[in-house]
């Protein structure tokens, strides 16, 4: 189910179908991974006090990510594409191109 509050005010009906897109987009065997990436993700995001998600916010968290010094950065895109496509109707692919 959709974590915290952010569920409150959309009708069941609503929340079954995010649910039911988001296992669509999500590999089963990955899930955790995915989800652990969008909650680090919304966690940066809270830090930041950002409610918006668009290119820059995203170049920045991917800007942070990178000097972490790990490879999985390219691999983090790709997960945070699919959660957010399905936790925020937010098509990102289209960005940072």
């Amino acid at each position: 189910m959709l974590e915290g509050n952010e569920d409150d005010d959309v009708p069941m009906e609503g929340i079954k179908e995010a649910e039911d897109a988001l296992k669509g987009l999500v590999p089963a065997t990955s899930k955790t991974l995915y989800e652990n990436e969008y909650c680090k993700f919304c966690k940066w995001r809270s830090e930041k006090s950002l409610n918006i998600v668009n290119e820059k916010i995203l170049l920045a968290y991917f800007s942070e990510r990178s000097k972490q010094g790990k490879p999985s950065s390219l691999w983090t895109y790709s997960m945070l594409r699919s959660m957010l496509r399905g936790r925020e109707s937010l098509d990102i692919s289209s960005m940072l191109t």
